[in-house]
């Protein structure tokens, strides 16, 4: 069944500001790596594009791994935690929980594209897509 999740951590209160459109990417845990190379490649395009990235996680499993999570949100403001077990059987939860999230946090982003943390994207092409196509409260899938 599927049942509203808390978070954890929520980010910064300023991740959607300015942004036409948020890149959500589910990530785990554990691969702070992964989303270090996200923000060095592609976070250096988001005042340009006018986009913002969220990454979304569950629980930590100890408490060292929780910790390295907390600075590196302390660090960046670009993490959503929601409680639940960071599992790929999870990711339904994981990505309904990023959609509350950003329904409520985010109501004038226009479009949300969501990436996993292991597929590259051409910045230009989807914001170009999503500035001249993609209409405000419809759901599109390429």
């Amino acid at each position: 069944m599927l049942s509203v999740r808390n978070f954890t951590n929520v980010p910064r209160h300023n991740v959607c500001n300015n942004s036409i459109y948020l890149v959500t990417v589910h990530s785990r845990v554990n691969d702070t790596k992964t989303r270090n190379k996200w923000r060095h490649l592609y976070g250096t395009w988001q005042d340009e594009y006018k986009f913002r990235i969220l990454f979304a996680i569950g629980n930590a499993e100890t408490e060292e791994e929780q910790a390295l999570i907390d600075k590196e949100i302390r660090i960046h403001g670009d993490i959503l935690q929601a409680d639940l077990i960071d599992t790929y059987r999870n990711i339904t939860l994981k990505h309904l929980a990023v959609l509350r999230y950003v329904a409520v946090a985010c109501p004038k982003v226009q479009a949300i594209l969501k990436m996993d943390d292991d597929v590259a994207w051409n910045v230009e092409e989807a914001s170009k897509l999503i500035n001249t196509t993609i209409e405000t409260g419809k759901i599109h899938c390429d």
